[in-house]
């Protein structure tokens, strides 16, 4: 499987899914060979979960076989998860609210569920603690990995000097490093706030996922 950018939102992708089914790979993941790529139909990925009033429908998920290897391959959009049922929106929000703003879990519980009456269940507690501990279990791999990138692009930023910083965790750091790190995946030269986003996380889980980090929650 690889990972690509397809619309920020659900009704985005299901939109202009035919355009994105056009998307040949140029090399198989598995195996490596390049310009080997055919299509193989695709697969449904079932109602993923979304904080909108928005009633859950299966996506297409396109579907490429190599000619080389035999193998074939998924294009997964980053707006979803490889394992997860919801969508990397909520994941994102409960990532960002517990490890970076420091909200208390009533309170993320609080704000995610204060959805129209007909929008999907909010998460869980025992989902959100899940999807925490996840990524403290992956994010030492990760964030050595983005920061070694870092360093080589932008030795002077401050998110490489721990000196006079507060103590965090690597999950924390991982989240901080997010947002200089997506800026550079964007080749954006211009300024901008250094909290991360939703959309850092995005970019920085189809970045390492591409490069073969594997699983971040």
């Amino acid at each position: 499987m690889f990972v690509i950018n397809a619309g920020d939102t659900v009704e985005a992708y299901a939109e202009h899914y035919s355009e994105v089914a056009q998307r040949r790979p140029k090399r198989c993941p598995p195996c490596g060979a390049v310009d080997c790529m055919t299509g193989h139909g695709s697969y449904p990925r079932k109602k993923p979960l979304l904080a909108t009033p928005a009633p859950p429908r299966p996506l297409r998920v396109r579907r490429w076989k190599c000619t080389a290897c035999k193998r074939t391959t998924s294009m997964l959009p980053d707006i979803l998860h490889r394992y997860r049922q919801y969508v990397w929106a909520v994941i994102g929000a409960v990532l960002l609210r517990r490890l970076v703003l420091g909200q208390t879990w009533v309170q993320i519980q609080r704000e995610l569920s204060a959805l129209p009456a007909d929008a999907p269940p909010a998460p869980s507690l025992d989902s959100m603690r899940r999807w925490c501990k996840a990524l403290a279990g992956h994010a030492q791999d990760w964030l050595q990995r983005t920061l070694v990138v870092l360093a080589s692009v932008q030795p002077g930023l401050s998110e490489l000097n721990a000196h006079g910083r507060p103590v965090l965790t690597l999950a924390q750091q991982l989240l901080q490093a997010a947002a200089p790190f997506a800026q550079w995946l964007a080749q954006a030269s211009a300024r901008r706030a250094p909290d991360p986003t939703v959309a850092d996380l995005r970019a920085v889980w189809r970045w390492g996922w591409n490069d073969g980090l594997g699983r971040l929650i």
